[in-house]
């Protein structure tokens, strides 16, 4: 038995990330032989198993690399084709929600309540009053390069569709609303940043698709996968019956599953920048509990009687 099976092998059965592992259905054999041989012989518990994913994994690999694996032929089984890379297809909107912790750490974010106003007046839903258009846009326009340039920068984004997800997004509590839907259980309050400021970033699937093109990658868009982020209690594989990924709802509704991709990443310009909202609350609900009511959705959106049971 190879690792990290055979750490699994002594882990309870309801434990998320070896549950992710055994599930995922999209990681293809000769992806896991690699990902094994990259990890250390033997894996004492998930802290060891989490630190070589990271170390040894994701930042050779996927997350500090120019072209992450993810996108490149080595992971073909996941890729996206077909309607979302039509004409049409390519005009649909993504949305995805950026942590402004770095920006905050380069002191360029002061005061979010006036980046709000910032973004606000740029897409037009309030007026100028006290501070110029220009000022506006130099502001955006420095978050925008925080974002290009931080540690994270080239790692692979989790995106999911803005005809989808509307409603939630004209809402007054829309920050908690999709950071609940888009299952970013890791975006809450912490003893280093007790406000997490969050901005939610608009573009088109022909943004990503220029610029997979411009780096190379064999595709532009996948269903993510256990082995293209951190190992996280919050991610859920989904069956390879669906044409996504499925979002874990952190909110009452879990049937409300928002579909989700992972794509190259984009440099962001201040017109991606759609709005700008606050954190100061975690989600208060039992994660198992989540993802045990989370399987039997995608069992009954698939198909699956079979999915979840290895």
């Amino acid at each position: 038995m190879t690792q990290p099976n055979e750490l699994i092998s002594r882990l309870p059965s309801d434990e998320p990330v070896a549950q992710n592992y055994r599930w995922d259905e999209r990681v293809n054999g000769v992806r896991r032989t690699t990902y094994s041989a990259a990890l250390p012989e033997v894996l004492t518990d998930i802290e060891v198993w989490s630190d070589a994913h990271i170390n040894q994994w994701l930042k050779n690999r996927v997350t500090h690399t120019p072209l992450p694996e993810t996108f490149t032929t080595a992971n073909s089984t996941p890729a996206l084709s077909g309607p979302i890379l039509s004409p049409d297809g390519q005009k649909q909107e993504l949305v995805r929600l950026e942590c402004l912790d770095y920006a905050i750490e380069e002191n360029l974010v002061r005061y979010h309540d006036t980046l709000i106003h910032h973004v606000d007046v740029l897409r037009g839903r309030e007026n100028a009053e006290h501070f110029t258009v220009k000022e506006a846009t130099d502001s955006v326009a420095a978050i925008c390069d925080a974002l290009n340039h931080s540690p994270f920068a080239r790692a692979p984004r989790f995106a999911a569709f803005a005809q989808e997800l509307e409603k939630d997004i004209e809402e007054a509590d829309w920050i908690i609303r999709l950071r609940d839907r888009l299952g970013l259980g890791h975006y809450r309050p912490t003893a280093r940043f007790p406000t997490r400021v969050l901005a939610l970033m608009r573009y088109s699937v022909e943004d990503v698709v220029r610029a997979a093109e411009r780096a190379g990658a064999a595709h532009a868009l996948t269903v993510p996968t256990v082995l293209d982020s951190e190992l996280n209690e919050f991610f859920f594989p989904s069956p390879r019956d669906l044409d996504y990924g499925r979002t874990l709802n952190l909110a009452d509704d879990q049937t409300r599953l928002a579909a989700e991709v992972l794509h190259m990443r984009i440099d962001y310009l201040p017109k991606h920048v759609w709005k700008v909202g606050i954190v100061t609350t975690s989600p208060d609900r039992d994660v198992k509990c989540l993802r045990e009511h989370h399987l039997i959705c995608l069992q009954l959106d698939s198909g699956r009687d079979d999915f979840g049971q290895a």
